[in-house]
């Protein structure tokens, strides 16, 4: 297992529906610099990341959701940081919703 903290979560669409194999994701800058894809289910996992702050989305074939931040400035090893994302579908890659933020 790589060190570092793990961001993890769902992607959804606004009736709460899953969105399954969406991409995950997170930029420094104005660079990709990680990704991840949701499984079948939504569900996403994104290991072994270093401190920072990350802007991050989701996308699928059919929406995107809203970037939000992820703030992983304290060390954060081992510890798992969950985001909902919630992909607009009514709009295409266009459309942007808030994401959803849930601790675990």
């Amino acid at each position: 297992m790589k060190p570092g903290a793990v961001y993890a979560g769902n992607v959804v669409d606004a009736h709460d529906a899953p969105v399954p194999y969406a991409k995950v994701h997170l930029v420094r800058g104005m660079v990709t610099t990680r990704h991840g894809s949701a499984d079948s289910s939504g569900a996403f996992e994104i290991r072994g990341l270093p401190r920072g702050s990350w802007m991050t989305h989701a996308e699928s074939d059919d929406g995107v959701s809203k970037e939000a931040v992820v703030d992983l400035t304290n060390d954060l090893r081992g510890q798992k940081l969950m985001l909902d994302l919630v992909v607009d579908r009514s709009t295409g890659r266009n459309g942007r919703k808030p994401p959803t933020w849930r601790n675990s």
